[in-house]
Formats: structure tokens, sequence, C-alpha cells
């Protein structure tokens, strides 16, 4: 075992972020037409654009009736090149959504790293757009599953302190309301497969406070004397979409650590949790952190 494997010895409670979970499993894949002839050389829209959701599958087969077609030869060098000397937002993103489509073929992880994936989605973490560093998170996310070797670099390449700000420019109301939920989302999703069985990750996912701003996303409520924080209003729709999405990353990270549980509870926002996560009907979700704060 590494030093960057963690055996689970020290009960670490980023559970949350301890989903390795993102291979597609497909409803009907029989029914999925016929793999298409093994690929030349592609350009990574032009792959990305003939396989579609379904990539992991057709490339790799389904391990039961359906065989897969094998590796495919993307340049991946001219596509980080590509991706990196676009200047317009909305080319970034079909460009990044193209790299995290074709991500979730387990088989394409490592030669995507060494060609420079991974290190251009943490730079495109700090991109003005929202909407870029939500997708440069999509390609870590999906790059980093079931690739050891991907989230020691995207740590090495400081993916995780940046990880850490895009949650607390939602925490600071620096984020638009109408995308806050977006970059919740797609900050936690990177960092629980950062941290995935991997301790130095987990620790400095820690050390970075990734605790702090889920807890002020969640207590982002109005405030009044004498009441605990309260979540946004309902009628907030986008800021409480974000708080809930918090709210059960702030659940897992009290499982099994009385740490974080303590730290939860001190925060004063457990009222607050139970009425983000009951209020949309996760009552057995809640009801295990709330066993944790007791």
């Amino acid at each position: 075992m590494s030093a960057d494997d963690d055996d689970d010895t020290d009960a670490f409670a980023l559970d949350f972020f301890a989903w390795d979970s993102f291979s597609t499993r497909l409803d009907g894949i029989d029914a999925l037409p016929a793999a298409p002839a093994p690929f030349a050389s592609r350009d990574v829209l032009a792959a990305a654009r003939d396989l579609g959701t379904s990539a992991a599958t057709i490339v790799s087969g389904n391990g039961k009736t359906r065989q897969g077609i094998g590796a495919i030869d993307v340049d991946w060098s001219k596509s980080v090149a590509q991706l990196l000397a676009t200047p317009d937002p909305a080319e970034r993103i079909e460009h990044l959504r193209a790299h995290g489509l074709l991500a979730q073929v387990k088989a394409l992880g490592d030669a995507m790293r060494e060609a420079g994936v991974v290190d251009a989605a943490v730079r495109l973490l700090l991109d003005e757009d929202d909407m870029v560093s939500v997708a440069a998170a999509d390609v870590i996310r999906h790059c980093t599953c079931a690739n050891q070797g991907s989230r020691i670099r995207a740590r090495e390449a400081g993916a995780i302190p940046h990880l850490v700000r895009m949650l607390t420019r939602v925490a600071d109301a620096e984020c638009p309301a109408e995308r806050a939920a977006s970059v919740v989302t797609a900050a936690v999703a990177a960092l629980r497969n950062l941290s995935f069985q991997n301790g130095a990750n987990r620790d400095l996912i820690r050390d970075s406070g990734g605790l702090e701003p889920l807890l002020r996303i969640v207590a982002s409520g109005p405030r009044v004397a004498g009441q605990p924080p309260a979540p946004p209003a309902a009628s907030d729709f986008k800021r409480r979409e974000a708080a809930y999405r918090a709210a059960g990353a702030l659940e897992n990270l009290a499982a099994d650590n009385e740490e974080n549980a303590a730290a939860i509870v001190d925060a004063g926002v457990v009222p607050a949790m139970r009425e983000l996560l009951i209020g949309v009907g996760r009552t057995a979700l809640s009801n295990k952190v709330l066993a944790e704060c007791q």
C-alpha cells in the first residue's frame, strides 16, 4: 500500500467524497446499436460526439453480453492544446465536456493523465466563468474515478484548494445564485473521488478547510436572534438547492467521525440540515446524521 492509499483505519469521515461510483450503468444496454468500427486517430470532439453517453460501454463492453470495440486512438496532447487555447467560454465548456465524457472510459485514464488532461482541468478550475469551472471539475471527477494515479496528479497540480475555493465562493455569495447548485455539486463530486482510498488527499481536503464552506452554505438563510442558523428560504430555490446538496455532504462527513460531527453540532446547523433533508423526502438519511450528532 502506498503512502497515498488509505486503509480507513483512521476512520476519516470524508465518506461523502468516497463514492467511487461514476462508471455508467445503462438500462437496456443490449438494445444499443451495434458498436462502430474501431476508431482511427480522432479529434476529442469527434470521438465524444460519435461515442455519446454510452462511450464506456461501447469501448469496454458491459462485461456480459456486449463486447467492446477496444482501445481508441485520440490525440490527447493535441486536444489539451486546443482546450487551453480556446478563448470562448462556450467552446471551452464543449471541449471540457468531451474530455469528461471520454474520461468515463477507464481504459483511457492513464493516457489522458500523461498527456496533461488532469493538469489542464485543474488550471481551468480558476476560469472566471463559473460554468467553465464546473465543467473542469467534472473532468477531474471522472478522471479520478478508479484511477489512483490521477488522484495523486490532481493533488500535485493543486486541485483540492481550488475545489474548496469553489465552495467558498458559493458560501460567500460571490457565485450567482442561479449557478450555485451546479458549482456545489461539481466541486463535491470531484472531491469525493479525489479522496477515495487516498489518505493524503483526505488530509489536504480537511487542512484546506473543506468543511467550513459547507457549513456556511447550509446556514445561509436569514438570521433571527435567539434562533439557530436557518437554510435559505424555500422561495430562494437556487440557493436552497445548493444548501440541500451541502447538507448531504455534511451528513456523510458526520458518519463515523466524532470530530466532524462535533463541528457540525457546534456550528448549530443540525436543525437546518433536518429541514433541508427531511423536507425533500430523505428522512432515512437525515436520521443517520442526527444520530451521529446527538
